[in-house]
């Protein structure tokens, strides 16, 4: 019999900011503790799994009883059903936490090595993101349990995983090269997006499904489910499985591996699998475009607050082309019971190729805060900031413009206008929360001042790339600057 050890309800192993690792009983019960730690695929996971942990310790009817039982409330029920359920959160044992002891008895089920630095997955040769960070470091337990929360939702698809005959009977869609976790996506990784409230715990209570949420996504999800800790499937397609597939752990966590640790490594196969998003499956934390289930995709070349007017679509304009279901289902709810909050969006970009998935070039992890103030959150306001986003998107259109024309003038064949597309978002990016929220308050002078700001960093761009010391370069510098030459780009100077 194994030993029962390393229980997450107790030992330390959350990366909080400022707090170094807490317990899952430190969570809810310390407002102190504001923010996660890690990449952006980890804070999220380890977000969808408290947001599981609260829907399995209780069901809320609907927004009436969601609000008198209230932030306290919610994390008292919590609290009660962590210490009644401690034997279902051990890392180690006969019943370890999210694993398949079976794998033990399965030969191909081989034990592979984890890197301490690459996340969500093991290890590709071929993986630009590893760099100095491919150190083969041993993880520590901490490490071990956000690795196997992660791996839930958000593994890679590929031939990482050893293949093994199905673990249920008659069972025929297993392939060597295993599907991608539903919440990471097929192709490039999806971008997820949830509310936050001034701690952990608030939100979770703030991103909480109750009764009527559920019935209402999807044409209705199973209530009456038990989460994967509590009973984990034998396999691909028992009733168990099939349960889970049909409940709100689909989206929070979604079993897409079947793993063990064992032997300082780990054993790593495919799970359970999900429809795709075009197929219409999709989970309300991801942004889609309505027409044609087309989902938006982390990408470190445009940070998610320029995404942020897609994702509000849904909450002012039932007819509007994007939709979040969680902003959409839970924006109204914050506004009411908060004075401020934030909209929180990140995930993780990478590539596939024959249904592998791996991280390569400039792919990297994404992710971007909003903070908003509830008393300013109208139509007005949306219709303000869709408007000047138009402009900023304008903006850097046209400094590409101006510089592909100022290279082609000059004769010179490098392409350096994508370079100056990201100068200048990244020297952009923190006025962001500034123009968002000067909109949504009608600030029209911080408004001009936040645009005008973004309309230099425009014309220092262009100055720093485009050359203008030669009497030619001069001419054809000037005809071509911003604002001056052939680009407009709102207001003369």
């Amino acid at each position: 019999m194994a030993d029962s050890r390393f229980n997450l309800v107790h030992e330390k192993w959350i990366p909080a900011v400022g707090k170094g690792r807490v317990s899952l009983l430190d969570i809810f019960s310390d407002d102190s503790i504001h923010d996660l730690a890690g990449n952006a695929i980890q804070k999220i996971a380890l977000i969808k799994l408290f947001i599981a942990i609260a829907q399995a310790s209780c069901r809320l009817k609907d927004e009436e009883a969601w609000k008198e039982t209230g932030v306290n409330g919610l994390s008292d029920r919590i609290i009660d059903y962590l210490q009644s359920h401690e034997s279902c959160f051990y890392l180690y044992g006969d019943k370890p936490f999210l694993q398949m002891p079976v794998l033990a008895e399965i030969k191909e089920a081989k034990v592979q090595e984890i890197y301490f630095g690459y996340l969500p997955d093991l290890a590709s040769e071929n993986d630009s993101l590893l760099r100095q960070l491919q150190d083969k470091s041993e993880l520590d337990d901490a490490d071990k349990a956000v690795f196997i929360t992660q791996l839930m939702n958000y593994a890679p698809g590929g031939k990482r995983t050893s293949f093994i005959k199905p673990l249920s009977p008659g069972f025929q869609t297993r392939t060597k090269s295993a599907k991608a976790g539903p919440s990471l996506g097929g192709t490039n990784g999806y971008l997820q997006t949830c509310l936050k409230g001034n701690s952990i715990r608030e939100t979770v209570w703030l991103n909480y499904f109750t009764d009527d949420d559920l019935m209402e996504l999807h044409g209705g999800l199973r209530l009456d489910v038990r989460p994967p800790w509590e009973n984990m499937p034998t396999g691909e397609a028992d009733n168990r499985a099939k349960e889970l597939q049909s409940s709100v752990y689909a989206w929070l966590v979604s079993i897409s591996r079947f793993v063990l640790l064992d032997d300082g490594g780990i054993r790593y196969t495919e799970g359970l699998q999900y429809p795709k998003i075009k197929d219409g499956y999709y989970e309300p934390f991801i942004t889609i475009r309505k027409e044609d289930n087309v989902a938006l995709f982390a990408d470190p070349a445009k940070k998610p607050w320029r995404s942020f007017v897609a994702m509000l679509q849904a909450v002012y304009d039932d007819s509007s082309e994007y939709s979040c279901d969680i902003l959409r289902l839970f924006m109204r709810r914050t506004k009411e019971n908060m004075d401020v909050f934030s909209v929180w969006s990140g995930g993780l970009r990478l590539r596939a190729n024959s249904g592998d998935q791996s991280v390569k070039q400039d792919d990297d992890y994404v992710e971007s805060e909003v903070t908003l103030a509830s008393e300013f959150m109208d139509s007005d306001g949306y219709g303000r900031l869709a408007e000047a986003m138009k402009k900023v998107e304008g903006y850097s259109a046209g400094l590409q413009k101006a510089i592909k024309a100022y290279c082609s003038l000059i004769d010179d064949s490098t392409d350096i206008s994508a370079k100056g597309r990201k100068m200048y978002w990244l020297a952009a990016e923190p006025l962001s929360n500034g123009l968002i929220n000067a909109c949504l308050s009608d600030n029209n002078t911080e408004i001009e001042l936040i645009l005008s700001s973004m309309r230099k960093i425009v014309i220092d761009v262009y100055d720093s790339l485009c050359p203008h010391e030669s009497a030619r370069q001069i001419l054809v510098w000037m005809k071509n600057k911003p604002m001056r030459g052939g680009v407009d780009l709102g207001k003369k100077r």
